[in-house]
């Protein structure tokens, strides 16, 4: 899915009894952090706190998905990449990234 789709998509919350796919959350979780402007993320019974990075204040939001560790990041709109040219025309831009799990 490209971010111009997610950009135009309308996601239901998610209910407790709903078991929804990776995708799904990754867009539900960038459409309350990112469209919604939320505090905190709401996955089924969670709740996932919408964090600022220290140095550049994008929104970061660290949540489970079937047990896995997850980080999803606003794009910086600094940087020379593509997804960043997208961040700077205005799109809402957020990268997933799986999370190291403390030993």
């Amino acid at each position: 899915m490209s971010v111009g789709q997610a950009r135009s998509i309308a996601t239901p919350r998610f209910s407790p009894a709903m078991n929804p796919s990776f995708e799904q959350t990754l867009v539900e979780v960038w459409r309350q952090a990112l469209v919604e402007n939320a505090t905190a993320v709401e996955l089924g019974t969670a709740r996932y706190p919408v964090r600022l990075t220290l140095k550049r204040h994008l929104r970061e939001v660290d949540f489970v998905f079937e047990g896995e560790n997850i980080r999803e990041l606003e794009q910086n709109p600094d940087t020379k990449s593509r997804w960043a040219q997208m961040a700077r025309s205005g799109l809402k831009v957020m990268h997933p990234r799986r999370k190291a799990t403390p030993h």
